[in-house]
């Protein structure tokens, strides 16, 4: 009996059949073909979607590469013959996208241990890149991060022993002076204070220890001194059971702190949107600050991008600055969290970098100027290289946070105390 003729299978090809083509070619010949670039962990620390970047390589006819085939570049180490000055085209668009150079010269190094971009939407950071990466190497790594988020005390034999009056890093912020800012820092501060002014909508996050709320308390503390800015703060403290009605209620609370709050939706909307109004006819701006954003419901966000949208002709009457950690970045990821798109959409995002070899050194002496003690007398000149060396991980990524620097320099004056040595030094750094 005759069979009937298949009919030829019609779909996307199989990613082996794409990468075999004869138009990408492997940037290592020697290297498995399936191999990522170092490229897609640079793009989840800045915050960067594949389509984003993709809108910036154009192809000889003056349109845009698609995100798959970029996506090929980014997971499997194959770059097109076919576009002129790809690899150029590439590096401009993460360039004009806030990547800075050193970062762009290691993009295009092959990496055999890293899980292709997308598989986990939460994949932020070096903390979300260890969790993706089962056996004993993640063991180290977390065993490593916990070591440095464990908070560390100066006994008080090693405050004698080096003639400190206080521990530099016990409640160290007590004023503006406390504060060091770095380039990171002070792009992050102009962000939130533009957003203040101007009615933006922005997102500031970072690693836990990285600064992000220091630089929101200047915030506030400068903006005392602004008469016409009122800051809108929620109060609820598990930001997971924040809801769109606490998100309105907490701006009727600041602005018309005699008003009761309607008790229907549609009422309670009215009379934020006439409380807004009539405040911004008084002269007044106003700016919605939470923090902890990681943890706010989708649905929750979503409403702030649309009271971020209320307006009285072309003017936005409320601002709003959003601090979080860098899980936030994967859930504005469009393409894996399509529902948050128009949030991710309109929202500025900013990320707090770690600390450069410069700012360690600035850092390191503020702390102890301000402890009526020079560094010098208790680090030995050359412990900086030390010092970024322990807080690099394994695919060698800076971990050299605020937090993270002061856990570990304890660790090392406690250590030093201990062995009767009278100045801390590399090896001791490194040993601890």
């Amino acid at each position: 009996m005759a069979h009937p003729q298949e009919k030829p299978h019609i779909g996307r090809p199989c990613i082996s059949r794409i990468i075999g083509g004869a138009d990408m070619k492997p940037l290592d010949p020697g290297k498995d073909p399936k191999t990522p670039i170092r490229m897609q962990r640079v793009m989840i620390e800045y915050g960067i979607s594949t389509t984003a970047l993709a809108k910036h390589v154009l192809k000889g006819d003056g349109s845009s590469i698609s995100r798959t085939l970029l996506s090929l570049t980014i997971n499997y180490g194959r770059i097109p013959g076919t576009i002129p000055d790809y690899t150029a085209q590439v590096e401009a668009g993460l360039r004009a996208m806030g990547v800075p150079e050193a970062k762009i010269k290691t993009v295009w190094e092959l990496e055999n241990n890293v899980v292709p971009i997308g598989s986990n939407p939460h994949w932020q950071g070096h903390r979300a890149r260890a969790a993706t990466h089962p056996g004993q190497n993640n063991e180290h790594d977390n065993t490593q991060e916990a070591e440095l988020l464990t908070a560390e005390s100066l006994t008080i034999t090693t405050i004698k022993h080096f003639g400190l009056l206080k521990d530099p890093f016990d409640n160290d912020i007590q004023s503006i002076d406390d504060i060091y800012i770095s380039e990171s820092h002070l792009y992050a501060y102009h962000a939130m204070m533009d957003a203040a002014r101007h009615g933006g909508f922005v997102t500031i996050s970072g690693e836990c220890g990285s600064g992000k709320t220091v630089i929101r308390q200047k915030l506030v503390f400068d903006l005392r001194d602004v008469e016409d800015i009122r800051i809108i703060r929620p109060q609820v403290i598990d930001k997971k059971e924040l809801t769109a009605s606490h998100v309105l209620d907490s701006i009727i609370f600041d602005l018309a702190p005699h008003a009761k709050p309607k008790r229907t939706k549609e009422a309670k909307a009215r009379q934020v949107r006439d409380t807004l109004v009539e405040a911004a006819a008084g002269g007044c701006r106003h700016v919605l600050m939470i923090e902890e954003t990681h943890d706010i419901p989708d649905a929750t966000l979503k409403l702030l991008k649309r009271l971020w949208e209320i307006d009285d002709g072309f003017k936005k009457l409320l601002g709003i600055v959003l601090v979080a950690q860098p899980e936030l970045l994967g859930r504005f990821d469009i393409h894996t969290n399509p529902q948050l798109r128009e949030v991710a959409l309109r929202c500025h995002r900013f990320v707090i970098s770690p600390l450069s070899h410069f700012d360690l050194e600035k850092y390191v002496a503020l702390k102890f100027r301000r402890a009526t003690k020079k560094a010098a007398n208790i680090f030995r000149d050359d412990c900086s290289e030390a010092i970024m060396k322990n807080l690099t991980d394994r695919w060698g990524n800076p971990m050299t946070y605020p937090l993270y620097i002061n856990n570990l320099l304890a660790r090392a004056m406690n250590t030093t105390a201990q062995i009767g040595a009278p100045i801390v030094t590399p090896e001791i750094i490194g040993k601890v």
